[in-house]
């Protein structure tokens, strides 16, 4: 059985770094937005994670290309890369605060092994984000090969996957947390 990975941390310790983690989260989030915006093209609509997706030499070529109208879409794309690296560190911690203070509240043992596991799984989230960050700078600096673009490609797949189900857990979580609130303030009859 998961233990709680942050068990031996006192709670408003946990709720400062939570809190810290989320909001740096959410301001190196609205910089990576405004840096995305000259990246969208018809080539990449979704910008920087339509150039991590781009899982051929050729895709990667293609939003390269569609970049060159923009002088210095490449520079954002660059810098964007480089805040990412602080960002994985923020948005793994906050996921996996989120993660273990709701696995601490499932009453079955399955939602709570399940909430650990995925605190845990945010570590390697990061390490995936690394890894595509560095395939994709290669690929930035003209080494357009398969090997960076089915390396960025994976390890996005990968991270996206393990991103997408710690905010389900987390919803989850909220929800079953907000039920048992609400109960709790019934009148008994």
């Amino acid at each position: 059985m998961l233990t709680d990975p942050f068990a031996s941390h006192p709670a408003l310790t946990l709720r400062r770094a939570f809190l810290t983690s989320f909001g740096m989260t959410l301001v190196l989030f609205g910089v990576m937005r405004a840096l995305d915006a000259p990246l969208r093209t018809a080539a990449a609509p979704q910008g920087i994670v339509s150039f991590e997706l781009a899982r051929t030499p050729s895709q990667a070529t293609a939003i390269l290309s569609s970049w060159e109208a923009h002088p210095l879409a490449v520079r954002y794309a660059a810098f964007g890369l480089g805040i990412d690296y602080l960002f994985l560190c923020w948005y793994a911690a906050a996921f996996a605060l989120a993660c273990a203070a709701f696995g601490r509240t499932f009453e079955r043992p399955g939602g709570r092994a399940l909430g650990f596991l995925l605190a845990r799984l945010q570590l390697l989230a990061a390490a995936l984000d690394a890894v595509e960050n560095f395939s994709l700078f290669q690929v930035l600096l003209g080494d357009v090969y398969l090997t960076w673009t089915q390396t960025a490609w994976g390890c996005a797949v990968a991270k996206f996957s393990l991103l997408s189900a710690a905010v389900l857990y987390i919803v989850a979580g909220s929800g079953a947390y907000v039920r048992r609130r609400l109960a709790a303030r019934r009148p008994s009859i």
